[in-house]
């Protein structure tokens, strides 16, 4: 499995999102819960202005790895997307506070 998101994320650094998100469709269907799946599908929603569903998405991951650094991190940005600034300002200094 963890081959398989190192792929999915392989192929979003070189942009191919589309191949990205079927790979990481694929862990979540036997892996629910998948942290590092559910933040990549997370960051594809979020660069389509899906904000909400981004959010969903994190902070289903951040109730399986609480201190997932990258799903913090992008809890917070997804935040101050929305507009929600103290929020957002929690979320970065909780990954200060684990990876400072």
């Amino acid at each position: 499995m963890q081959s398989r998101i190192q792929q999915a994320f392989q192929l979003l650094q070189q942009g191919h999102r589309q191949q990205a998100e079927q790979i990481c469709q694929g862990v979540l269907a036997q892996f629910p819960n998948q942290p590092d799946a559910l933040n990549l599908i997370g960051l594809l929603e979020r660069e389509r202005g899906a904000y909400e569903r981004a959010r969903r998405l994190f902070l289903k991951g951040l109730k399986r790895a609480p201190r997932h650094l990258h799903l913090i991190n992008s809890v917070g940005l997804v935040e101050q997307d929305l507009g929600e600034f103290a929020k957002a300002e929690a979320h970065f200094h909780r990954v200060l506070k684990f990876d400072p």
